[in-house]
């Protein structure tokens, strides 16, 4: 039986099983997508990976049908400023950037959402809406036109309770509000001075009354010309749309840090247009990310896009690295941690490729002999549990780190079955083994069979592909064999000529003992791991170099202390009066005898200099002290 699918709603603070409504066969879920002001960074690429990922799972996995939709922030204050500072029309300054974004998406692996919603293109809808709210008593306009959400009205009903979410920070405001004088009171809304219009800090905009003719504007359903709020962008499109004639949503997702004051107004304003006291069932909020332990910033010049990362890494790469960590929770992006993501991924690559290259050069006679001992092990008892066990964690709020770590477990032991017995896995099994392996993946967004000439070529047109790379291949086997097997006495025309017989000999199609194995990849993942390698290198090398000079350091300080004679060292007549003939002191500078501990501890001081002194010498004699720059003893020290 199919365990349920539990996860964690941020409305009811715990974990609830997933469920779909008794009307719906399928899963309405709204996440808030992008302002498009500005290039996209790589904390929005975790969080579009992160509830990609889920809906990968929620798919593919557990069969649940979604309907994915995402809005488009393309009116904005921050695209207005945008477009004034560059004299480009602020619909083509939001149209570049939300090209930029979805190309992004795809580059990253995400599928695309089944519905996109532009905020310019439902002005008539989200005035509408307004009125509505103003109508039920929920929002008042002020003298400048604008339209505020009435926030004490709201709870006022007795039917609704403001900040859901975060009911901290709606309390943060309410004091706030009574204490507007405060200098220190923090309200995680939108700052605002004495002289404000609205009637409490905790009122939201609704709609905007346009302050210049040069910003653009709407003029609908009787309000003044102006543009819509934020926060009731989202609860319009989320609920004509996902919502589809009914007035609850199934599922919303977004940041962590858009609980409030977005997603606790999104609900508020929605609640208030339903007049109902849930307009959604589940809230999903993905963590923070910070770069190197710090919050991403452009001010501290550590603000990464998704472009300048997939430069460097490939997407597979970031994928496994957010997948390492619980979509819930804050992660750190460092160079560090993505180069073990790297490295991770770089195994699954190994071992979905090498598989796919054994079943291809599995003999046919041997492809259906009996099975071994260790296959039904393998095929009955290890392949379900790790499936069992991966299904467990993925259940529970769909856990990734714990399932990657038990799939990295069975391809460990897989391995260890094919490298370790004479039989290795058979061709059967191992089919099961890298279908199971493979689907995993692919849920996770992580496709290794996607790679290669097109499916819809069809599997004749793959298997000539192969057909031709095989040759390929081999040509390469055999004139290297050729070069490596050709001693001293073979003359350069011989050589050249057996070479051009090989060529002829490829050209003509004819096929070679297989050497080589081949894998298909793509190319710009190929060429990123030769970078990752080639840094890995530079940073073993600059590793060894810091790790060789701290060592010249350690010994050239040694030598410096070895320089001094032993017998010698402790001839300071002002601490020591009498010595023995080793040099070591028995009376002190006033004539007392020294105990015996004292001269113990003393004796243990010289073992070390002689020690050091050894080793200057022998430095010395080397020549090693000049390599180092120090100077020799010279005949009034020796």
């Amino acid at each position: 039986m199919e365990p349920s699918v539990y996860v964690y709603n941020s409305l009811t603070r715990k974990k609830e099983p997933l469920t779909l409504k008794e009307d719906r066969n399928y899963l309405s879920w709204y996440i808030c997508g992008p302002t498009v002001y500005d290039s996209s960074h790589v904390g929005h690429a975790r969080n579009y990976v992160a509830f990609d990922t889920i809906r990968r799972l929620l798919t593919d996995l557990f069969g649940i049908p979604v309907r994915y939709q995402m809005n488009v922030t393309d009116i904005d204050d921050k695209i207005i400023q945008k477009s004034l500072d560059s004299g480009e029309c602020f619909s083509s300054v939001a149209r570049r950037y939300e090209e930029e974004f979805f190309a992004d998406l795809e580059a990253l692996h995400c599928r695309p959402p089944d519905t996109v919603t532009r905020v310019s293109e439902y002005i008539p809808e989200i005035t509408a809406y307004i009125r509505r709210i103003m109508d039920q008593g929920y929002a008042y306009q002020a003298a400048s036109g604008s339209v505020y959400f009435d926030v004490e009205a709201f709870e006022r009903s007795g039917r609704h309770r403001y900040g859901k979410l975060k009911p901290s920070a709606a309390a943060t405001a309410w004091s706030a509000s009574n204490q507007p004088t405060s200098e220190n009171a923090t309200i995680e809304m939108e700052q605002l001075s004495l002289e404000s219009e609205k009637r409490s800090p905790r009122d939201s905009a609704l709609w905007k009354a346009s302050k210049s003719p040069n910003e653009p504007g709407w003029t609908e359903n009787g309000l003044v010309r102006g543009r819509p709020g934020w926060h009731i962008e989202c609860s319009v499109m989320a609920s004509l749309v996902s919502c589809r004639g009914s007035t609850e949503l199934d599922m919303h997702a977004g940041g962590v840090d858009l609980k409030f004051p977005h997603h606790d107004n999104e609900i508020a304003q929605s609640e208030a247009f339903f007049e109902t006291d849930s307009w959604c069932r589940y809230f999903l909020h993905s963590g923070h990310l910070n770069i190197e332990g710090l919050k991403m910033s452009k001010s501290l010049k550590n603000f990464i896009t998704i472009r300048e990362v997939l430069r460097r890494w490939n997407w597979r790469q970031l994928r496994v690295l957010f997948l390492l960590h619980h979509y819930q929770a804050g992660m750190n992006y460092s160079e560090e941690s993505i180069t073990h993501a790297a490295a991770i991924e770089r195994a699954i690559q190994e071992f979905m490729h090498s598989t796919a290259a054994e079943l291809r050069a599995f003999p046919p006679a041997d492809r259906y002999r009996k099975p071994t001992p260790e296959d039904l092990q393998l095929l009955y008892e290890t392949l379900p549990a790790a499936e069992a066990r991966i299904r467990s964690h993925l259940c529970d709020n769909f856990n990734t780190p714990d399932a990657m770590q038990c799939l990295l477990t069975f391809i460990r032991a897989v391995n260890l079955q094919r490298n370790g017995t004479a039989q290795g896995v058979g061709y059967t099994v191992l089919q099961h083994v890298r279908h199971f392996v493979g689907h995993m993946l692919s849920c996770w967004g992580l496709d290794y069979d996607a790679v290669g000439p097109s499916e819809s070529q069809g599997e004749n047109a793959q298997a000539g592909a192969d057909a031709w790379v095989q040759q390929a291949v081999n040509l390469r086997d055999q004139i290297r064999e050729a070069i490596l097997s050709a001693d001293a006495s073979v003359e350069a025309s011989s050589l050249k000529l057996r070479i051009l017989q090989i060529c002829d000999e490829f050209r003509d199609d004819r096929v070679f003992p297989k050497r080589a194995i081949w894998k298909y990849d793509d190319p710009q993942a190929i060429q990123n791991d030769v970078d990752c390698r080639r840094r890995a290198e530079a940073a073993q090398a600059a590793a060894k170099e810091a790790r060789r000079k701290e060592a010249e350091e350690r010994l050239i300080e040694e030598l410096k202390q070895g320089r001094l004679d032993p017998i010698q060292m402790f001839r300071i007549p002002a601490e020591y009066s009498q010595w023995r003939e080793d040099g070591i002191p028995t009376h002190d500078a006033q004539g007392r005898e020294l105990e015996k501990s004292r001269m113990k501890r003393l004796l243990k001081e010289q073992q070390r200099q002689e020690r050091l002194h050894r080793k200057f010498l022998e430095a010395q004699a080397s020549g090693l002290l000049s390599k180092l720059g120090l100077e020799p003893l010279d005949s009034s020290e020796n």
